[in-house]
């Protein structure tokens, strides 16, 4: 068994948290099913701070602990109903793409494959304000992650043009924040119906 699903065995996951509840009690709640090490709840930003989302995960100490909680389904806290599954194991994606920061306008996609001579690349994406201006950043896929990390490790002080250019690995997209999620109404859709004006009336006689 791997680290990360011997990891996922003491952790569970819980729904339909009070959005208002915070980590500590979500913490003492569990205090019942055996020693817990943590409590996250998971939150997106929302008008400059932070919002819960409704979710989070709990870690025991024990995998008997964890099961117990699991085997409860739910539990009652700040009057909601708490829904408790057990937690999947993380799958770490491996990395292919590195981030290039600060190239110029003009740079074209043998330039970018130039910054990496020998490593295998299967895809260069220069980002365009249009067909033709670069925004100054571009994203490399590399056909494994040995070869994107021999890539990172090789292109430390690169440079294009003589200027000085910044390589990381690219971030997996978040696709589920809540700024990027969309809410429709529970009921059928009204259209508005546009109504005829009024007819006109004649004037009344004097």
């Amino acid at each position: 068994m791997s680290e990360g699903a011997a990891s996922a065995e003491k952790t569970i996951f819980v729904n339909n948290i009070n959005y208002n509840t915070n980590e500590d009690e979500l913490k003492e709640a569990f205090r019942q099913f055996g020693n817990v090490s943590s409590a996250r709840i998971i939150k997106d930003r929302f008008r400059g701070g932070f919002r819960s989302r409704g979710i989070g995960f709990v870690d025991f100490d024990t995998v008997d602990s964890a099961r117990a909680a699991v085997g409860a389904q739910t539990i009652p806290l700040a009057g909601r109903t708490l829904r408790i599954t057990q937690a999947r194991p993380k799958v770490n994606y491996p990395r292919l793409t590195l981030f290039v920061l600060g190239i110029p306008t003009d740079t074209t996609q043998q330039d970018i494959k130039s910054l990496f001579p020998g490593k295998e690349i299967t895809e260069v994406k220069i980002i365009k304000y249009n067909s033709e201006t670069s925004r100054g950043f571009a994203f490399v896929n590399f056909v494994s992650q040995e070869v994107c990390e021999a890539a990172k490790n090789a292109s430390i002080n690169s440079q294009l043009q003589g200027k000085e250019v910044i390589v990381k690995y690219a971030r997996p997209r978040r696709t589920n924040t809540f700024s990027q999620r969309r809410y429709y109404s529970k009921g059928p859709m009204r259209r508005a119906v546009r109504r005829p004006p009024p007819a006109a009336t004649e004037p009344a006689p004097k």
